[in-house]
């Protein structure tokens, strides 16, 4: 096991912080930093670990350093929470500052092994390929449809969420080195819509696909969709509606009267027919006050008088 590093704080190494912390932060930043710093040792000392860790997480936000970063690496590994030590360790490596200490280098190696031997593998096949998926509630890095995760042995609970699809959970029992294989496809959420029509003849339908008569309840894929309602004798309704996952939409429709044609009204026929009406009188009228028929000649002749 790597023996911790809970040694306090060197008084040269103290100074050092002080001077580079001076210009940047106030002066009890430093001093505040070492205080939870040696609380954390402290604590540590007694193995009260998840005490020490909030000690050292503490210390980290007021002033961060490749110590107090390993410090807090190791605390998560005693407390069985290895893919987050593992995460801490890769910070501390990462500091600019851990060059000027060769020996915290050679331990957070070597304890960054030991967790990632601890660590079980989930090789997951997910779809949709932008799900999250969290480890009892932590959220683990990745994205597309194949994932390799990192997750710590132990019973974990698995959720796979996408946004507008049924999230999945289950449970997950792995053992350190336990190389597991699980795939998850989220069903889509439907969306609801209520459409309510004031006549129980007329048909409904959605996407031009006949759903219902009179008023109608449907489900389906989130998006838009086409939403007509027709009866005979009335105008046709017509709407496209957005549909959410997971959310009722509901409408009211008041089917209108259809307009007759125009060569159907029956105005336009009566005026038809008091006109041929007319025409047919005129011209009887005609035929009956005509003068002397002048033959074929179609002549008139009128007789002429003579004094």
């Amino acid at each position: 096991m790597v023996p911790v590093r809970i040694v306090p704080l060197t008084v040269a190494f103290a100074a050092v912080l002080f001077a580079a912390g001076a210009g940047a932060q106030p002066s009890h930043s430093a001093g505040d930093a070492r205080g939870a710093f040696e609380h954390g040792v402290l604590l540590a000392q007694h193995d009260r670990w998840s005490e020490a860790l909030e000690a050292f997480q503490r210390s980290r936000q007021l002033m961060d350093r490749p110590r107090t970063a390993f410090n807090a690496a190791y605390a998560l590994q005693r407390l069985g929470r290895y893919r987050q030590a593992n995460a801490v360790l890769a910070e501390c490596l990462g500091m600019p500052s851990v060059t000027a200490e060769s020996d915290l280098i050679v331990d957070a190696h070597t304890l960054q092994d030991q967790v990632r031997a601890s660590l079980a593998t989930l090789e997951l096949a997910v779809a949709p390929a932008e799900s999250e998926v969290r480890a009892d509630g932590s959220l683990l890095p990745g994205s597309g449809t194949l994932r390799t995760l990192s997750i710590d042995p132990g019973m974990q609970t698995i959720e796979v969420t996408a946004e507008g699809m049924a999230p999945q959970r289950f449970e997950l029992s792995a053992h350190p080195g336990e190389h597991l294989v699980r795939r998850v496809d989220l069903a889509v959420v439907p969306g609801r819509i209520h459409v309510r029509v004031d006549r129980n003849d007329a048909t409904v339908s959605v996407d031009d696909e006949v759903v219902g008569h009179g008023t109608t309840a449907w489900q389906g894929n989130p998006g838009t969709h086409r939403i007509r309602v027709e009866a005979e004798g009335f105008r046709t309704y017509r709407r496209p509606v957005l549909v959410t996952a997971g959310r009722d939409v509901e409408m009211e429709v008041t089917l209108q009267p259809a307009r007759a044609p125009w060569y159907a009204s029956p105005v336009l026929w009566s005026v038809v027919a008091a006109t041929v009406g007319g025409g047919i009188l005129a011209a009887v009228l005609i035929q009956h006050s005509a003068g002397p028929d002048g033959g074929t000649t179609g002549q008139v002749f009128q007789g002429v008088h003579v004094p």
